[in-house]
């Protein structure tokens, strides 16, 4: 990649006429009838490139004239074409970030295409409801390619989910992807995703000249690599590709080599000549490095160090101070903009009046204020002047579409002399060219530093002059200027800005003022109160030379103007609930920050922020854990009897409210029943007489032993039976050798009483009829089986020994059977059989069993 650096060209780099090669007359008159005498460094160095059959890589500050340093060249290069575009072809593309910035870069192109007389079609293709080409829906999409198939546009403008829809066809369900694929498909109109197939796509891509990236890096943080990748698998490799960002960084790198061929990079820098020449005696490289900077000359940024609570009043300050002008205000959440556009509208609004106590009495407590409105009423002071010329708007990532462009259309159009207060957050950041922005506020430093110089380049734009402010907190915070300083943008300290208490006016905070003020009776050490010209920094002259701590300050009107806002607080319970809502994202937005080891959790005052939101009091979070809460004052109000002022959300807010307490009631009602109960119970049990326990325990005793006494007998008696039973058993045996090898051991104990009752019927015949029972079914078994399972042995008196083996083959036979008469005596037991049924079942073989089920 070669490298071409245009740190060394001033402010404006030569007229259109000596570009390489040659503008049109068309578009040479465009840029004279708008204005445009002299071209920036930027277009100076990127427009012959293009025009050369060049990739390009411009890094460039903010408000460089980026955005016609691609318009130009695309109209150029379109217009010289020897065959002109057909009705489904493509010429140009143009991937923005944002919708903002796609329709801002979709009204340039549009400009220049009118006042040029050129005959090509544009279309802007983004997200969201509406017109114009823009869909939030697969029925809204559906709109849109018709709307493409009709126009035919040359151009196309837009976001790269919504390019990559229309160019590569919307992803299909793997369920319908087979029946939507009939036939061979064109590689330049499909594509095959890592998940699913596409759709067929509407606009060939096989005659793009040009494909352009603005705003790159945003474009990677984002999260469109995945889009940006299927788009340039479809583009033609024969192409000139334009890559523009503010800042470089290594995704970025990664794209610029797999999307660009032998790229020319172009990095426009800007020189303080004055630094530059104060360093001249320096060491030429020292001196070069210093006077660098990533943000225009014209750009004067500020940073202001004071207590998280005082931000709100040195937002009103600032407005108040300056002449009409618009301003943006960036903050670090959606939260905080809906919570601070409701609140800024309401103490903005004529209708809201609130008796207020003169700044300098000493009382400042809610209870000095009366909810009842009066004629001597203060307002939100953003206008000393006309208060009905002062417009408030909200814009952040979460509003739908609809509203979005309707803020940006409002904020753009406001007329030279009224007050604009634009409320956002890093959504407006990047390349949108509001115009006329003379003052940027940052309520919060971004999460990521490297939007700082974005939000701080909506202002000093083309040439203009503009100044940008950052609020700090006191401690490590303060670093956050040394670390921008190393990045090239510089800053410098603004004092802390204080009201005349009898004047009204807004100046600067000044040593007398230490003084004069009075300090906080909760002040630790009463040595702080005494503030010496050294510690402020004052030089022999009196020309303050530091930033006084503001710290140190007491600032009566601050305390005024929060409880103020804690007032409209208590009645609106909408506004209550996004104040709560603010400062628990704000709080998880600061723990989140890129750059934790200077903006740390820890090392926040969570307490003067919550201050600062103007919380009635703290709400329940793990980050408050463990914190000194102590000097948060907690507004005295019920939080529950807040109202909401929509009557229909009070009414539903209400009907709720009884519906639960209803149910709270009934649950508390079943839970005293329950109570009752076992309070009676354990007051019987408390109460009952000494003699009714002893006697309970006695009893318990007596039937334990009762109960052991039984079994004792019950074992006795079984072990008694089985002896008898056995000698008998061996007699028999004795005396008769055909018992087949049973023994009354095999018989369980309720067989041998069943046995015994039968009295008739004896042991000795039902063990022989058992014994040729189980012989029959080992007989049975040894034929069914291939190979024998005993083997014969030959003894010395040649007799066989397979009478020994015979017992110990049929024992899985024996358990069986005597398993059956156990479950029979169970049965028996439990009385599903008579004692016949029985007895026939035990002694009969061919029993039939059907007959007990």
């Amino acid at each position: 990649m070669s490298l071409t650096s245009a740190s060394a060209v001033p402010t404006f780099a030569g007229k259109w006429t000596t570009i390489t090669p040659k503008l049109s007359p068309q578009i040479l008159g465009t840029v004279s009838s708008m204005g445009f005498d002299r071209m920036t460094p930027v277009q100076a160095s990127a427009i012959p490139l293009f025009l050369q059959n060049k990739d390009v890589v411009i890094e460039a500050v903010t408000g460089s004239g980026k955005t016609l340093s691609f318009v130009i060249p695309v109209l150029e290069i379109l217009k010289r074409r020897q065959d002109p575009l057909k009705a489904n072809e493509i010429g140009a593309i143009i991937i923005l970030p944002t919708r903002e910035l796609a329709r801002q870069v979709y009204n340039i192109f549009e400009s220049f295409i009118k006042m040029t007389g050129y005959d090509f079609k544009l279309f802007l293709a983004i997200g969201g409801g509406g017109g114009g080409g823009q869909s939030s829906s697969r029925t809204q999409t559906s709109d849109q390619l018709s709307e493409i198939r009709e126009l035919g546009p040359d151009i196309l403008v837009g976001t790269p989910g919504r390019l990559e829809d229309l160019l590569c066809g919307h992803k299909l369900k793997k369920s319908s992807s087979l029946g939507n694929h009939k036939g061979p498909k064109k590689a330049s109109t499909t594509i095959a995703s890592s998940s699913s197939s596409r759709s067929g796509a509407v606009l060939s891509t096989k005659e793009v000249e040009v494909v352009i990236f603005d705003e790159a890096d945003r474009l990677l943080d984002m999260g469109f690599q995945q889009s940006i990748t299927a788009l340039l698998k479809i583009f033609p490799k024969q192409r000139r590709t334009g890559l523009f960002s503010a800042t470089m960084t290594d995704a970025l790198t990664e794209l610029v080599r797999v999307g660009l061929r032998n790229p020319v990079r172009v990095v426009v820098k800007v020189e303080d000549m004055r630094r530059a020449m104060t360093n001249s005696n320096e060491d030429t490289t020292t001196a070069a490095s210093m006077a660098e900077q990533r943000t225009p000359t014209t750009l004067k940024i500020h940073y202001m160090v004071f207590p998280p609570d005082r931000k709100l009043i040195q937002l009103t300050r600032i407005i108040k101070s300056r002449p009409p002008q618009k301003y943006m205000v960036y903050f670090s959440t959606c939260g905080a903009v809906d919570y601070f556009y409701r609140l800024f509208s309401q103490l903005h609004s004529t209708s809201t009046k609130l008796s207020l106590p003169h700044p300098s009495s000493s009382s400042s407590s809610s209870s000095s204020f009366s909810s009842e409105p009066t004629d001597n009423g203060a307002r939100f002071p953003f206008s000393a002047q006309n208060m009905d010329d002062v417009t408030i708007c909200s814009l952040h990532g979460q509003m739908v579409p609809k509203r979005r462009e309707a803020t940006y259309t409002t904020f753009s159009s406001l007329p030279t002399g009224s007050t604009g207060i634009l409320l956002c957050t890093d959504v407006a950041s990047r390349g949108l060219d509001m115009p006329d922005v003379d003052c940027v506020i940052q309520w919060d430093p971004p999460t990521d530093p490297k939007t700082f110089s974005h939000r701080c380049g909506r202002t000093a734009r083309a040439g203009r002059e503009g100044t940008a402010y950052v609020f700090l907190n006191k401690g490590r915070e303060e670093t956050f200027v040394d670390f921008m300083r190393i990045r090239k943008i510089p800053m410098v300290p603004a004092q802390y800005l204080c009201q005349d208490s009898h004047t009204g006016k807004i100046r600067e905070l000044e040593p007398n003022d230490f003084n004069n003020s009075p300090h906080d009776d909760d002040d630790d050490d009463d040595d702080d109160d005494d503030v010496g010209e050294e510690e402020i920094g004052v030089d022999e002259n009196g020309a303050i030379t530091a930033l006084l701590d503001a710290h140190k300050y007491n600032d009566t009107q601050n305390t005024i103007l929060l409880d103020t806002v804690r007032l409209l607080l208590s009645k609106d319970r909408d506004l209550y609930e996004k104040s709560v809502k603010a400062f628990v994202s704000f709080v998880r937005s600061y723990s989140k920050h890129e750059a934790s080891y200077i903006f740390t959790l820890k090392e926040l005052d969570l307490v003067s922020s919550a201050m600062g939101f103007g919380l009635l009091r703290l709400p329940k979070m793990p980050e408050l854990a463990g914190k000194d809460v102590s000097k948060f004052k907690t507004f005295s109000i019920d939080v529950n009897s807040i109202p909401y002022r929509d009557k229909l959300r009070e009414k539903q807010r209400q009907i709720k409210l009884e519906k639960l307490a209803l149910e709270k009631s009934q649950i508390n009602e079943n839970s005293k029943t329950t109570n009752k109960r076992k309070a009676a119970a354990a007051a019987a049990a408390a109460t009952a007489a000494w003699s009714q326990h002893n006697e309970a325990k006695e009893r318990k005793r007596e039937r334990k032993e009762k109960k052991l006494r039984k079994l004792q007998y019950l074992k006795e008696k079984e072990q008694d039976t089985l002896t008898r039973l056995s000698a008998s058993s061996a007699n028999n045996n004795g005396n008769d050798g055909d018992g087949g090898g049973v023994k009354i051991s095999d018989l369980t104990v309720d067989q041998v009483l069943e046995l015994k009752a039968k009295g008739k019927k004896s042991l000795k015949s039902l063990i022989t009829e058992k014994a040729v029972k189980r012989n029959n079914l080992h007989n049975l078994s040894q034929k069914k089986s291939k190979k024998p399972r005993y083997e014969e042995s030959s003894s010395s008196d040649g007799e066989s020994s397979s009478s020994d083996n015979d017992d110990d083959g049929d024992d899985d036979a024996d358990w069986n059977e005597f398993a059956r008469e156990e479950r029979l005596a169970k049965k028996l037991k439990k009385g599903k059989i008579t004692k016949r049924q029985f007895d026939q079942a035990v002694a009969s073989t061919d029993f039939d069993f059907s007959d007990l089920a």
